[in-house]
């Protein structure tokens, strides 16, 4: 008499009850790359890698299915270069497996905290070939785990307490190697409509006219970061307010949110930071850890316009918006020296980061849709470490006292001794309302143990070796 059979689970299923092992999901990450190097290697590509599309096998490997679907509308994770006319390419299956695993928890653990920032890089040519990412995951997990490896008996004992024992995962963090945070309960079964941030449109997130009740309004998509959408505000009597709304893709975790208070609008979890009478701030958590940011700035203390009132009515428009399938797309548009091109991950110099006193280097997170990028930060420590910040912004002309650095004009501006902001302008342009703009790569380093001075003269040098990787000023 035979038993029950045993059947594989879905990936979705298995994420959706806890948290997996990290070495675990390295090794199934390997799996799966080493699936799709051999499909690229035989003259074809996936196209919608996703976990769905996985599954879990009973003896603990994991297979990669949906080779021949029908082309989705749109792919899970589609890459910056995807288009509804492009093809499936090797580059872009390499993106969608680095942004499931990514997802799937990878990004919390420091061991593989450069792995979206390598799959996920915004040049097709600079990401790894999916044999390298499965030969890196692979020396991972094996460091991780070497009882693990799949010449051991272990197998079925791993998918056992993956399938069954991440219902109580909370209480097994003995080993040291649990991932440190729950993925959110929907994140593998709910589609983003932002999908790729470059090409989302945040301005889709903002109504202008509903905004009106509050006064005159003008819509500026062109100022601030790039992912950024805002909008003046001028009431009745006193000055105006901006209303700024930002969007960036998953981030590592939440625990910089984890003491603020919240509540839950459509499909985000709205943290409210601390506010002024003149400024208001609300943070939007979506299920897979991408992040909706809406301020509002009065420009005088004697506004009429009561800043949290008119913030909480925009995050109850963003959340309408982000209810829909998708967001309208906008193209990366620009002239061949913008900035728009870069990925600030790759602007940093490694030699002047690691010269810094207490910088985690290995502790890299890519924001804004790879126009920022920041080094050692952890928001979720009372006691903030030395961190460095690239962030491409769009902004209005420099003013104050300028130097030269690296050919561009640019400012140098402190606060106190442990932090210095470098400004470089890399472009000027006429924006919406010929209003005068300057693309610039903003250079922000906090040292807070380093002496006087040390802080302006590592944030110059390291917008000097910056502006050595840009394109020609213009």
């Amino acid at each position: 008499m035979h038993g029950p059979a045993q059947v594989a689970t879905p990936l979705s299923e298995v994420l959706a009850r806890g948290p997996v092992p990290v070495a675990t999901l390295a090794r199934w990450g390997a799996q799966l790359a080493r699936a799709l190097a051999a499909a690229h290697a035989a003259g074809s590509s996936h196209g919608d890698v996703r976990a769905s599309v996985v599954t879990v096998r009973p003896d603990g490997s994991v297979h990669l299915g949906g080779f021949g679907l029908p082309r989705a509308e749109r792919p899970a994770h589609p890459a910056p270069e995807w288009t509804p006319e492009s093809w499936p390419s090797p580059a872009a299956d390499v993106y969608a497996l680095g942004a499931l695993l990514h997802g799937a928890g990878a990004g919390v653990e420091p061991g593989l905290a450069d792995l979206w920032a390598w799959t996920g890089d915004s040049e097709p040519t600079r990401r790894p070939s999916a044999a390298q990412l499965a030969a890196r995951l692979d020396r991972f997990a094996d460091a991780a785990d070497p009882a693990g490896r799949p010449d051991t008996n272990r197998r079925k004992l791993v998918v056992f307490l993956v399938v069954v024992g991440a219902l109580v995962a909370g209480a097994l963090v003995g080993s040291g190697t649990w991932l440190l945070i729950r993925p959110h309960p929907n994140e593998t079964t709910w589609a983003n409509p932002m999908a790729e941030v470059r090409t989302a449109d945040p301005c889709a997130l903002v109504d202008a006219t509903e905004m009106q009740r509050f006064g005159s309004t003008r819509l500026y998509p062109d100022r601030n970061v790039v992912t950024a959408c805002t909008l003046y505000i001028l009431p009745g009597s006193g000055p105006g307010s901006w209303l700024t709304v930002a969007i960036t893709g998953p981030m590592k975790d939440e625990k910089d949110l984890a003491e603020l208070a919240h509540q839950r609008v459509g499909q985000m979890t709205v943290y409210e930071e601390p506010s002024g009478p003149r400024y208001c701030s609300r943070v939007g958590l979506l299920p897979d850890r991408s992040r909706v940011y809406l301020r509002m700035d009065g420009e005088g203390s004697t506004s009429s316009l009561d800043a949290c009132t008119a913030d909480d009515a925009a995050v109850r428009i963003a959340a309408r918006a982000l209810d829909g399938p998708t967001l309208p797309r906008r193209p990366i548009a620009g002239p061949p020296n913008s900035l728009v091109w870069l990925d600030a991950c790759n602007l940093g110099d490694e030699r002047t980061l690691r010269s810094l006193p207490g910088l985690n280097v290995n502790l890299r997170e890519r924001s804004y849709g790879g126009w920022g990028c920041s080094w050692g930060y952890d928001g979720a420590l009372a006691n903030p470490p030395p961190y460095v910040r690239f962030l491409v912004m769009r902004d209005e002309p420099l003013s104050g006292e300028t130097k030269v650095i690296g050919g561009r004009t640019a400012t140098v501006v402190p606060s106190g001794d442990t932090t210095c902001v470098v400004r470089i302008a890399q472009r000027s342009y006429q924006g919406v309302f010929d209003q005068p703009r300057v693309e610039t790569l903003y250079v922000n380093v906090f040292l807070p143990l380093a002496q006087p001075g040390v802080a302006c003269s590592a944030a110059t040098s390291l917008a000097e070796a910056a502006s050595a990787k840009l394109p020609p000023p213009g």
